[in-house]
């Protein structure tokens, strides 16, 4: 029972911390970026062994990368990776994660203009789907 309200006063304090620093999303809140160097930089963020990111997008059509998720500086040859929507000439709107020297396509597109959560996991040795509104399109 200790051990229980430990966690549970513990969470409610890291809770009360994040709402504090906004780091958490309120109630009809999100992040708008315009599409012109709009970034959340963050240090440290270094994906190593099975991993999950997913986010609630609302992508415009563009004719560049829209990234999601990423730590490195685009380009096939740099370390690091990118979960992003592909909107590079084609503007195929296909999720699209990239590694250095390696590289995921989902099968299908996310919707212009829509709200929608897009999904990528990796299971740690060699298996990556990827999911928009929790249908896989692709691994």
């Amino acid at each position: 029972m200790k051990k229980h309200l430990y966690l549970t006063s513990g969470l409610s304090i890291l809770l009360m911390l994040l709402l504090s620093k906004g780091l958490v999303a309120q109630p009809g809140a999100a992040l708008n970026f315009d599409g012109d160097d709009d970034r959340i930089q963050l240090e440290g963020l270094n994906l190593t062994g099975a991993f999950t990111i997913e986010a609630w997008v609302k992508p415009s059509e563009k004719s560049d990368f829209s990234t999601i998720l990423s730590n490195k500086y685009g380009g096939y040859e740099y370390s690091g990776f990118s979960f992003a929507i592909n909107t590079y000439g084609s503007s195929n709107g296909k999720l699209y994660l990239e590694t250095q020297l390696a590289s995921v396509v989902s099968s299908a597109s996310v919707t212009w203009g829509v709200w929608q959560h897009v999904v990528i996991t990796y299971d740690g040795l060699n298996a990556v789907k990827m999911y928009i509104n929790g249908t896989e399109t692709g691994t």
